[in-house]
């Protein structure tokens, strides 16, 4: 599935699902590239709760990825749960999980792209 969203103030403090994720090995891993505007001001933390089941029962928790830039520089592609500060591109573990972003934005908008990466999660 590919993704192409705005975020904006008025997703500041929400949770906003960016990825139905999979099960049997059809998501591996979701791949992001955060491309904030100019005056952009926020971060986002990436979560993520078990895919089929309701939110009321698994509701989305914090989950670690793949840093691959930070900043608009090449990263370690350590695996980490802190914020994502755009500019970056990351690579999120999806097996089995459903990916959403909690929006922290307080001035300006950061536009998301990525796709669903199908197979084993090898991240």
């Amino acid at each position: 599935m590919a993704l192409n969203r705005i975020f904006t103030v008025a997703d500041n403090g929400l949770i906003r699902p960016i990825s139905p994720g999979g099960v049997n090995g059809t998501v591996g891993a979701v791949h992001l590239q955060f491309n904030p505007s100019v005056d952009f001001q926020g971060s986002f933390g990436v979560m993520g709760h078990t895919t089929g089941v309701l939110e009321a029962i698994a509701p989305y928790q914090s989950v670690p990825y793949r840093r691959v830039t930070t900043l608009a520089n090449a990263a370690d592609y350590a695996m980490v749960s802190d914020l994502v500060i755009p500019a970056a591109i990351i690579l999120v573990p999806a097996n089995g999980l459903a990916i959403a972003l909690f929006v922290n934005c307080t001035v300006g908008s950061c536009q998301v792209t990525g796709w669903d990466l199908n197979g084993a999660g090898a991240v």
